[in-house]
């Protein structure tokens, strides 16, 4: 079945609206902070369409239906540094639209702005986002939480949860998971469960609405007043009841790898943790098929007990190493190894993950997540390649979704006719990012060369169509080399 997962937010925000519907609220008092996905994977597809597109306009559809007398606060994780700047990317968790009445207007703008870059740092945010209500007594308070996966920077958003609990503080967080996988839907289950909040998955359309109905109902009859009865006595003296300690929830499917790269398991993108401990410089071998244009990525996290440390290498099929040496030995860290995959005339090629590390032994507790990112150009599904020879084809049309990688080079061909004028835009999403195009002939010989203005602005221009077609490249300019999502695009115009 088809589900709109615009349908989740709208009835979220209803669910919010319908539970401030009794009468100690009756005066609309309340705060719904939304916490929002801006992280790199927001970019992959869902359904055909690009997962943020989606989110994005559901976002700025609800605000309508937001109850008269909220106040709304909107907050975007992951969306101001890309995944080569790891360490900057999981502290990324900035208020946008600061908690207040809504402004419709003004709301969509800032919603317009999101971009998919970095890592998904769910603990952190939601730490910050109890900062996001203003404090005033009398308001009910809620987390709204969207996200297309797990926490990928080492926190435990479930424990954060329980903390707030704990803490005594009055927040309900409600979840919405955007074509998760069980183990993200297990870690976002047990974020709302622990608040007192529900989960809605937007694989389940019908679930999710019988949910709704019931809490309606619920809300909306009055309950039968009770009947009188003679004060209760006074209670003996009793010891203070305490909360439980904490338990921190481990994630990720028990897997053993080979022995060796003969016997490599192979291993599909996932959460997951040994079966075994490792000695030193001993490995587990998976293998992994990569395409051109996707991004293979191992994370790796410390246990928070027993052995600190953990490590992850990649290996070609010819087992050359192309990633360092990478290990942690410090408790409840996280580190990742990362390639990306263009130019290869051989499409799919197989990766090794070498897991364990030579310098400490390793605890089978260390989590290991593997994420296959696509980073297609053009609207296809591989990547544009710096070659001429293999430039991808393509129409007069508008691109939402590209990847320039660091010293990558996207090659694009326009079968135009001769006389015509091609007009090429590219805009990066990345705002420090500066971006060249130039214009080819099938003899390789240069037509015409343009430059952005400024970093994060975009860069155009046009060129006549010669005989044989037009071809242009979209690279980095000499300031920049970080990767880069980029939307594109491409005119035909008759000359002039």
């Amino acid at each position: 079945m088809r589900v709109d997962p615009r349908k989740y937010l709208f009835f979220l925000v209803w669910a919010v609206s319908i539970s401030a519907s009794s009468p100690a609220l009756a005066q609309g008092n309340r705060e719904i902070a939304i916490v929002f996905d801006g992280s790199s994977s927001m970019a992959g597809r869902m359904e055909g369409k690009i997962k943020l597109d989606i989110a994005k306009d559901a976002l700025s559809e609800i605000v309508k239906d937001i109850p008269a007398g909220s106040r709304v606060a909107l907050r975007v994780y992951g969306q101001r540094f890309s995944v080569d700047e790891k360490e900057k990317s999981c502290q990324d968790s900035e208020a946008i639209y600061p908690m207040g009445a809504v402004d419709a207007e003004s709301f969509a703008r800032k919603v317009a702005s999101i971009r998919a870059r970095g890592y998904t740092p769910i603990a952190f945010s939601l730490t910050e986002a109890v900062k996001d209500f203003t404090g005033e007594e009398g308001w009910k308070r809620f987390i709204i939480l969207v996200s297309d996966g797990l926490e990928t920077c080492g926190g435990d958003p479930c424990q954060v949860a329980r903390d707030m609990q704990a803490a005594g503080a009055p927040v309900v967080i409600h979840g919405i998971g955007f074509s998760v996988d069980d183990k993200a839907r297990e870690q976002l289950t047990c974020i709302a469960e622990a608040t007192g909040g529900k989960y809605f998955d937007a694989r389940d359309a019908g679930g999710l609405l019988s949910s709704l109905q019931t809490i309606a109902k619920k809300e909306r009859e009055p309950a039968p007043a009770p009947p009188a009865k003679p004060p209760p006595p006074s209670p003996a003296p009793q010891k203070p009841e305490y909360l439980p300690p904490p338990q921190k929830t481990r994630f990720g499917k028990e897997i053993r790898g080979g022995r060796y790269y003969e016997d490599a398991v192979p291993i599909a993108p996932g959460q997951y943790r040994l079966d075994h401990d490792l000695r030193v410089d001993e490995y587990d071998y998976f293998k992994i098929a990569v395409k051109n244009g996707q991004q293979l990525r191992v994370q790796y996290t410390t246990p928070d007990e027993g052995r600190p440390s953990a490590g992850a290498l990649i290996h070609t099929a010819d087992r050359l190493s192309v990633t360092a040496d990478a290990t942690l030995n410090t408790r409840s860290k996280t580190g990742a190894v990362s390639m990306e995959l263009f130019d290869k005339g051989k499409d799919p090629l197989d990766f090794y993950i070498l897991i364990g590390n030579k310098y400490e032994p390793q605890s089978k507790n260390a989590l290991i997540d593997v994420f296959l990112d696509d980073h297609f150009d053009g609207g296809s599904q591989g990547d544009a390649g710096p070659k001429l020879e293999s430039a991808l084809e393509v129409k007069a049309g508008e691109y939402e979704s590209n990847w320039l990688s660091r010293g990558d080079v996207d090659t694009f061909k326009m079968g135009a006719e001769p006389g015509q004028v091609v007009h090429v835009k590219a805009m990066p999403a990345g705002e420090r990012s500066h971006m060249e195009l130039i214009f080819y002939n099938e003899d390789r010989e240069k037509l015409g060369g343009f430059s952005s203005k400024d970093r994060g602005a975009a860069v155009k221009g046009n060129a006549k169509v010669p005989e044989g077609g037009v071809y242009f490249q979209i690279k980095h300019g000499v300031s920049s080399d970080a990767s880069t999502s980029y939307r594109m695009k491409v005119e035909v115009m008759a000359p002039k």
